[in-house]
């Protein structure tokens, strides 16, 4: 992990037994942009392409469950399901 990145706000979600993982990069006060997760990656990946957007937007990034600092139960997961997190998040 980039020491010299860090967010704004971070935390875990809290959904029932489930934690899903957030940072924000930015104030509030502007558009955000979520980059979301592709298979077996975290939102460290996503730190190099934060001096091209922070300029303009906020950013929010967040780890699907079983991925990164989320939790990682052994069941299956649903886009629906990882949709309505980041809309918890927002």
């Amino acid at each position: 992990m980039n020491q010299n990145i860090q967010p704004d706000r971070s935390g875990h979600l809290e959904v029932g037994e489930q934690k899903i993982w957030w940072e924000y990069f930015g104030k509030g006060d502007r558009e955000a942009v979520c980059l979301l997760n592709g298979l077996a990656m975290s939102t460290t990946a996503w730190y190099g392409f934060l001096p091209l957007l922070s300029d303009e937007y906020d950013v929010i990034l967040y780890d699907f469950l079983g991925q990164g600092d989320s939790s990682k139960e052994d069941e299956p997961y649903f886009i629906d399901e990882l949709a309505r997190h980041l809309a918890l998040i927002m």
